[in-house]
């Protein structure tokens, strides 16, 4: 886990956990979960035309 308190024990393993977090973050931002794309075609969100 990145947010592990043992690995502020293990300088040697630092790199590895940014690298690790990093990847995630990349993961998140390229495949948002709970944050889907709005569509503006669905009638009554944004879109106050009917």
């Amino acid at each position: 886990m990145a947010n592990d308190p043992r690995d502020k024990k293990k300088p040697e393993e630092t790199e590895e956990s940014d690298a690790d977090e990093a990847l995630d973050e990349a993961l998140e931002e390229s495949f948002p979960a709970s944050d889907p794309l709005p569509e503006p075609s669905v009638p009554g969100r944004g879109d106050h035309k009917d």
